[in-house]
């Protein structure tokens, strides 16, 4: 009988029988891929479900104090400011509102939507978002205080160190001190 060398088909099944093995294993890869990216999808739209319902709550702590602020000028006669403040306090509560009631998919798939209606603004916001974020976050975490302070650009002033100090006598060189004899002498 002759050996199959390296490469060689075993009969006339054995090219099919490969293909099927390849495929079978291409078939487990996939779907435990699928399975794991299930399990992280989920797990992520948890969290993401447990966040929004914190900032809800934090959102309508702002209403709330918007709405103190607004009483406050009303009370001290500037009737305007305190209507722009009510108002924005009612926007903040309405927002909040959305965030409890709305699923964090349904949420994403408005900002998907806005994105796609109006990229400029959905852009704008994000950015002011982010920004607003990203200061919550650094005022919440005490950073302001621990950062370290700034340099800040002075000019020099006429009494700096660096500057030439007057003798203490006209005309002594280096600074001699000692009333000027008569003859130029520094005593």
């Amino acid at each position: 009988m002759v050996e199959p060398r390296a490469g060689e088909d075993v009969g006339r099944g054995g090219g099919e029988m490969t293909t099927a093995v390849v495929d079978a294993a291409s078939d487990v890869f996939r779907a435990s891929g699928e399975r794991a990216l299930s399990e992280v999808r989920s797990y992520m739209r948890d969290a993401m479900e447990s966040r929004k319902g914190r900032a809800a709550a934090q959102l309508g702590g702002v209403a709330a104090a918007l709405h103190d602020a607004a009483r406050r000028l009303d009370e001290g006669n500037q009737e305007v400011p305190a209507r722009y403040t009510d108002l924005a306090a009612e926007q903040v509560e309405r927002l909040s509102r959305v965030l409890e009631e709305r699923s964090f998919d349904r949420l994403m798939s408005d900002a998907e939507d806005l994105a796609r209606r109006q990229p400029a603004l959905f852009i704008g916001g994000a950015a002011a978002a982010g920004f607003m974020l990203a200061r919550l976050l650094r005022n919440a975490s005490g950073a302001s205080a621990a950062e370290p302070e700034r340099p800040t650009m002075r000019r020099p002033s006429m009494e700096s160190d660096t500057m030439a100090q007057p003798s203490p006598v006209y005309g002594t060189p280096g600074g001699a001190t000692g009333p000027i004899a008569p003859g130029g002498a520094a005593g």
